[in-house]
């Protein structure tokens, strides 16, 4: 499970390295979708492969392809966090719990979903 300090330190790398660079077999980055559907399976399948592995950190509120911070960094919308915590859960099978932190960055909040 990587710390909120070290995903700040990632986070900062953002103006020279992309952020598909970043990501490794414990670190996932993933966008906000307003499309609680979508955005709910995103989360359940990464959700699942580290669950699968050695468990890991999803970053919630980060764009793939930018080329600076300002860009990838978008942040997160309104959520309900026991909601995400429970279309995991229930969407799951065995249930997988996860853990929720909020980073809070200059461009936006992004959320880290320890699983």
């Amino acid at each position: 499970m990587r710390t909120k300090d070290e995903i700040r330190e990632l986070l900062k790398r953002l103006d020279r390295e992309p952020v598909d660079a970043l990501e490794t077999d414990d670190l996932e980055f993933k966008p906000w979708e307003e499309d609680l559907k979508s955005l709910h399976r995103t989360l359940r399948e990464a959700a699942v492969c580290f669950a699968n592995a050695r468990g890991g950190t999803i970053v919630l509120g980060v764009l793939d392809q930018k080329k600076t911070r300002r860009e990838a960094i978008r942040g997160v919308g309104r959520y309900d966090s026991a909601g995400l915590r429970r279309a995991i859960y229930d969407g799951t099978d065995p249930h997988i719990l996860i853990e929720l932190e909020e980073l809070v960055e200059p461009e936006g909040t992004v959320l880290l979903i320890h699983v």
